[in-house]
């Protein structure tokens, strides 16, 4: 796509021999020129633009002129100074009111390459920009689907700690996950479902994805529930750094199991996982 430049500039003459050795340099530049403030103004208002070139003593004002109205109209949008004279005060101090950068007429020789360094640091800026957008509402609509699903959700540590849940988990199990400390993964199954479980996790933190597999959880106030599911690594530069358990109920227990409580040995639990 072509880049176009807004060039401000009263002399007609100067600025048709700095638009030919933009156009030799680099042909995919559509230059707009103008010598007037409101102008600037409406174009910045109306048509996009990557970049400002403006020389810095204009018919009724100066290049601060146009750096108030680009950051009023264009926040963030680029701008090269392109001046005969300019003293080291002078050039502090509109560098310091958001100038990319400024080149004396008589070394345009750098223009093309100042242009085009800062253009391309614009786009890249932009680029983050949008990705931290899209990742913040990426998360924004993850986090609604969490606390809105019905499945019971739980995200367990590398060491076996269950850091985070869902209310729907909350309300299965009478476990907190923000209004209580973080628990032991391996105190969710029954005694007879923990092997399993605790193998899945293992297969998991390998950076495998478990098969679904059916599981008793035992609540904090001794219910068993019959769930479905299976744990899901999560990665960061290849590194599992937790795992997402997503499980839904099962068919119910049997009249005669509901409310019993089925007490183990912690002490045999150690919570760090191994992966032999």
């Amino acid at each position: 796509m072509p880049k176009r430049i807004l060039y401000v500039e009263d002399s007609r003459d100067y600025a048709a021999v700095i638009i030919k050795t933009l156009q030799r340099a680099a042909p995919q530049y559509e230059v707009t020129v103008t010598a007037s403030l409101a102008e600037i103004e409406r174009l910045l208002k109306e048509e996009p633009f990557d970049i400002i070139l403006s020389d810095f003593n204009l018919e009724g004002f100066n290049a601060r002129d146009v750096l108030r109205a680009r950051a009023r109209l264009a926040p963030g949008l680029p701008l090269i100074l392109l001046t005969g004279v300019l003293s080291d005060d002078t050039a502090v101090d509109l560098l310091k009111m958001g100038a990319e950068d400024y080149i004396l007429k008589d070394r345009v020789a750098r223009l093309p390459a100042a242009l085009a360094a800062a253009i391309n640091e614009h786009e890249k800026e932009l680029d983050l920009k949008e990705a931290v957008r899209g990742l913040a509402e990426s998360e924004a609509r993850y986090r609604e689907l969490f606390m809105a699903s019905s499945d019971l959700i739980f995200l367990v540590s590398p060491d076996g700690w269950i850091i985070e849940a869902n209310p729907a988990f909350k309300a299965a199990t009478g476990r907190g996950f923000s209004d209580a400390p973080a628990f032991v993964a391996a105190l969710l199954p029954a005694e007879e479902a923990r092997h399993g479980f605790m193998l899945d996790m293992v297969t998991a933190l390998k950076g495998k994805e478990a098969p679904d597999s059916e599981i008793v959880f035992v609540s904090a106030q001794g219910t068993r529930l019959t769930v479905k599911g299976s744990f899901h690594p999560r990665k960061i530069n290849g590194e599992v750094v937790y795992l997402q358990g997503i499980f839904v109920p099962a068919q119910p227990e049997p009249a005669d199991m509901r409310g019993r409580v089925f007490p183990f040995d912690l002490s045999r639990f150690t919570p760090r996982l191994t992966y032999e």
